[in-house]
């Protein structure tokens, strides 16, 4: 959820979106990370009213094996409904588990599931697509220097 001038939105977080801004060419990136972290489940079943469906997020499971997730939910009453939300716990926990981080000069326009590309060599990345999942600016007192650090996870 989005909050922006007085209003609440919410934003699907559509794996094909374009990126909307790009890092490291004409706006640099002055520090970057990368984490090697596993979510806390890779394996989602969804149980309905005689519906049942499951996703995997088999990177993970490669990683570090089978952790499971269950979704009991009445509402869903057919094998499509099971599906889909499957696939949209899957995404969630993909978009909870934050990789990367860079540091860059900071961006007003720059807001939480934007997807961007970042270009950094010491991530091996060349106009890799990523979300940013979390933003935090931060004021250097002593330097006078304001710096942004974006957390970034898979589209």
């Amino acid at each position: 959820m989005l909050l922006s001038e007085g209003f609440a939105l919410l934003k699907y977080p559509d794996p094909a979106e374009t990126a909307s801004y790009a890092y490291g060419d004409g706006h640099p990136v002055l520090a970057a990370s990368r984490r090697q972290a596993l979510s806390p489940a890779n394996r989602v079943q969804v149980f309905g009213q005689g519906a049942f469906a499951e996703a995997f997020l088999w990177e993970d499971i490669a990683l570090g094996g089978d952790r499971l997730r269950q979704v009991h939910d009445l509402n869903i009453a057919s094998a499509v409904q099971a599906s889909d939300r499957a696939g949209w716990e899957a995404g969630r926990l993909l978009l909870a588990l934050a990789s990367e981080e860079i540091v860059v000069p900071v961006n007003c326009g720059q807001q939480l599931y934007d997807v961007v590309t970042v270009s950094e060599p010491a991530l091996g990345l060349a106009a890799a697509r990523r979300r940013v999942v979390a933003i935090r600016t931060r004021y250097d007192a002593r330097r006078g220097l304001y710096r942004q650090h974006l957390a970034l996870s898979a589209p």
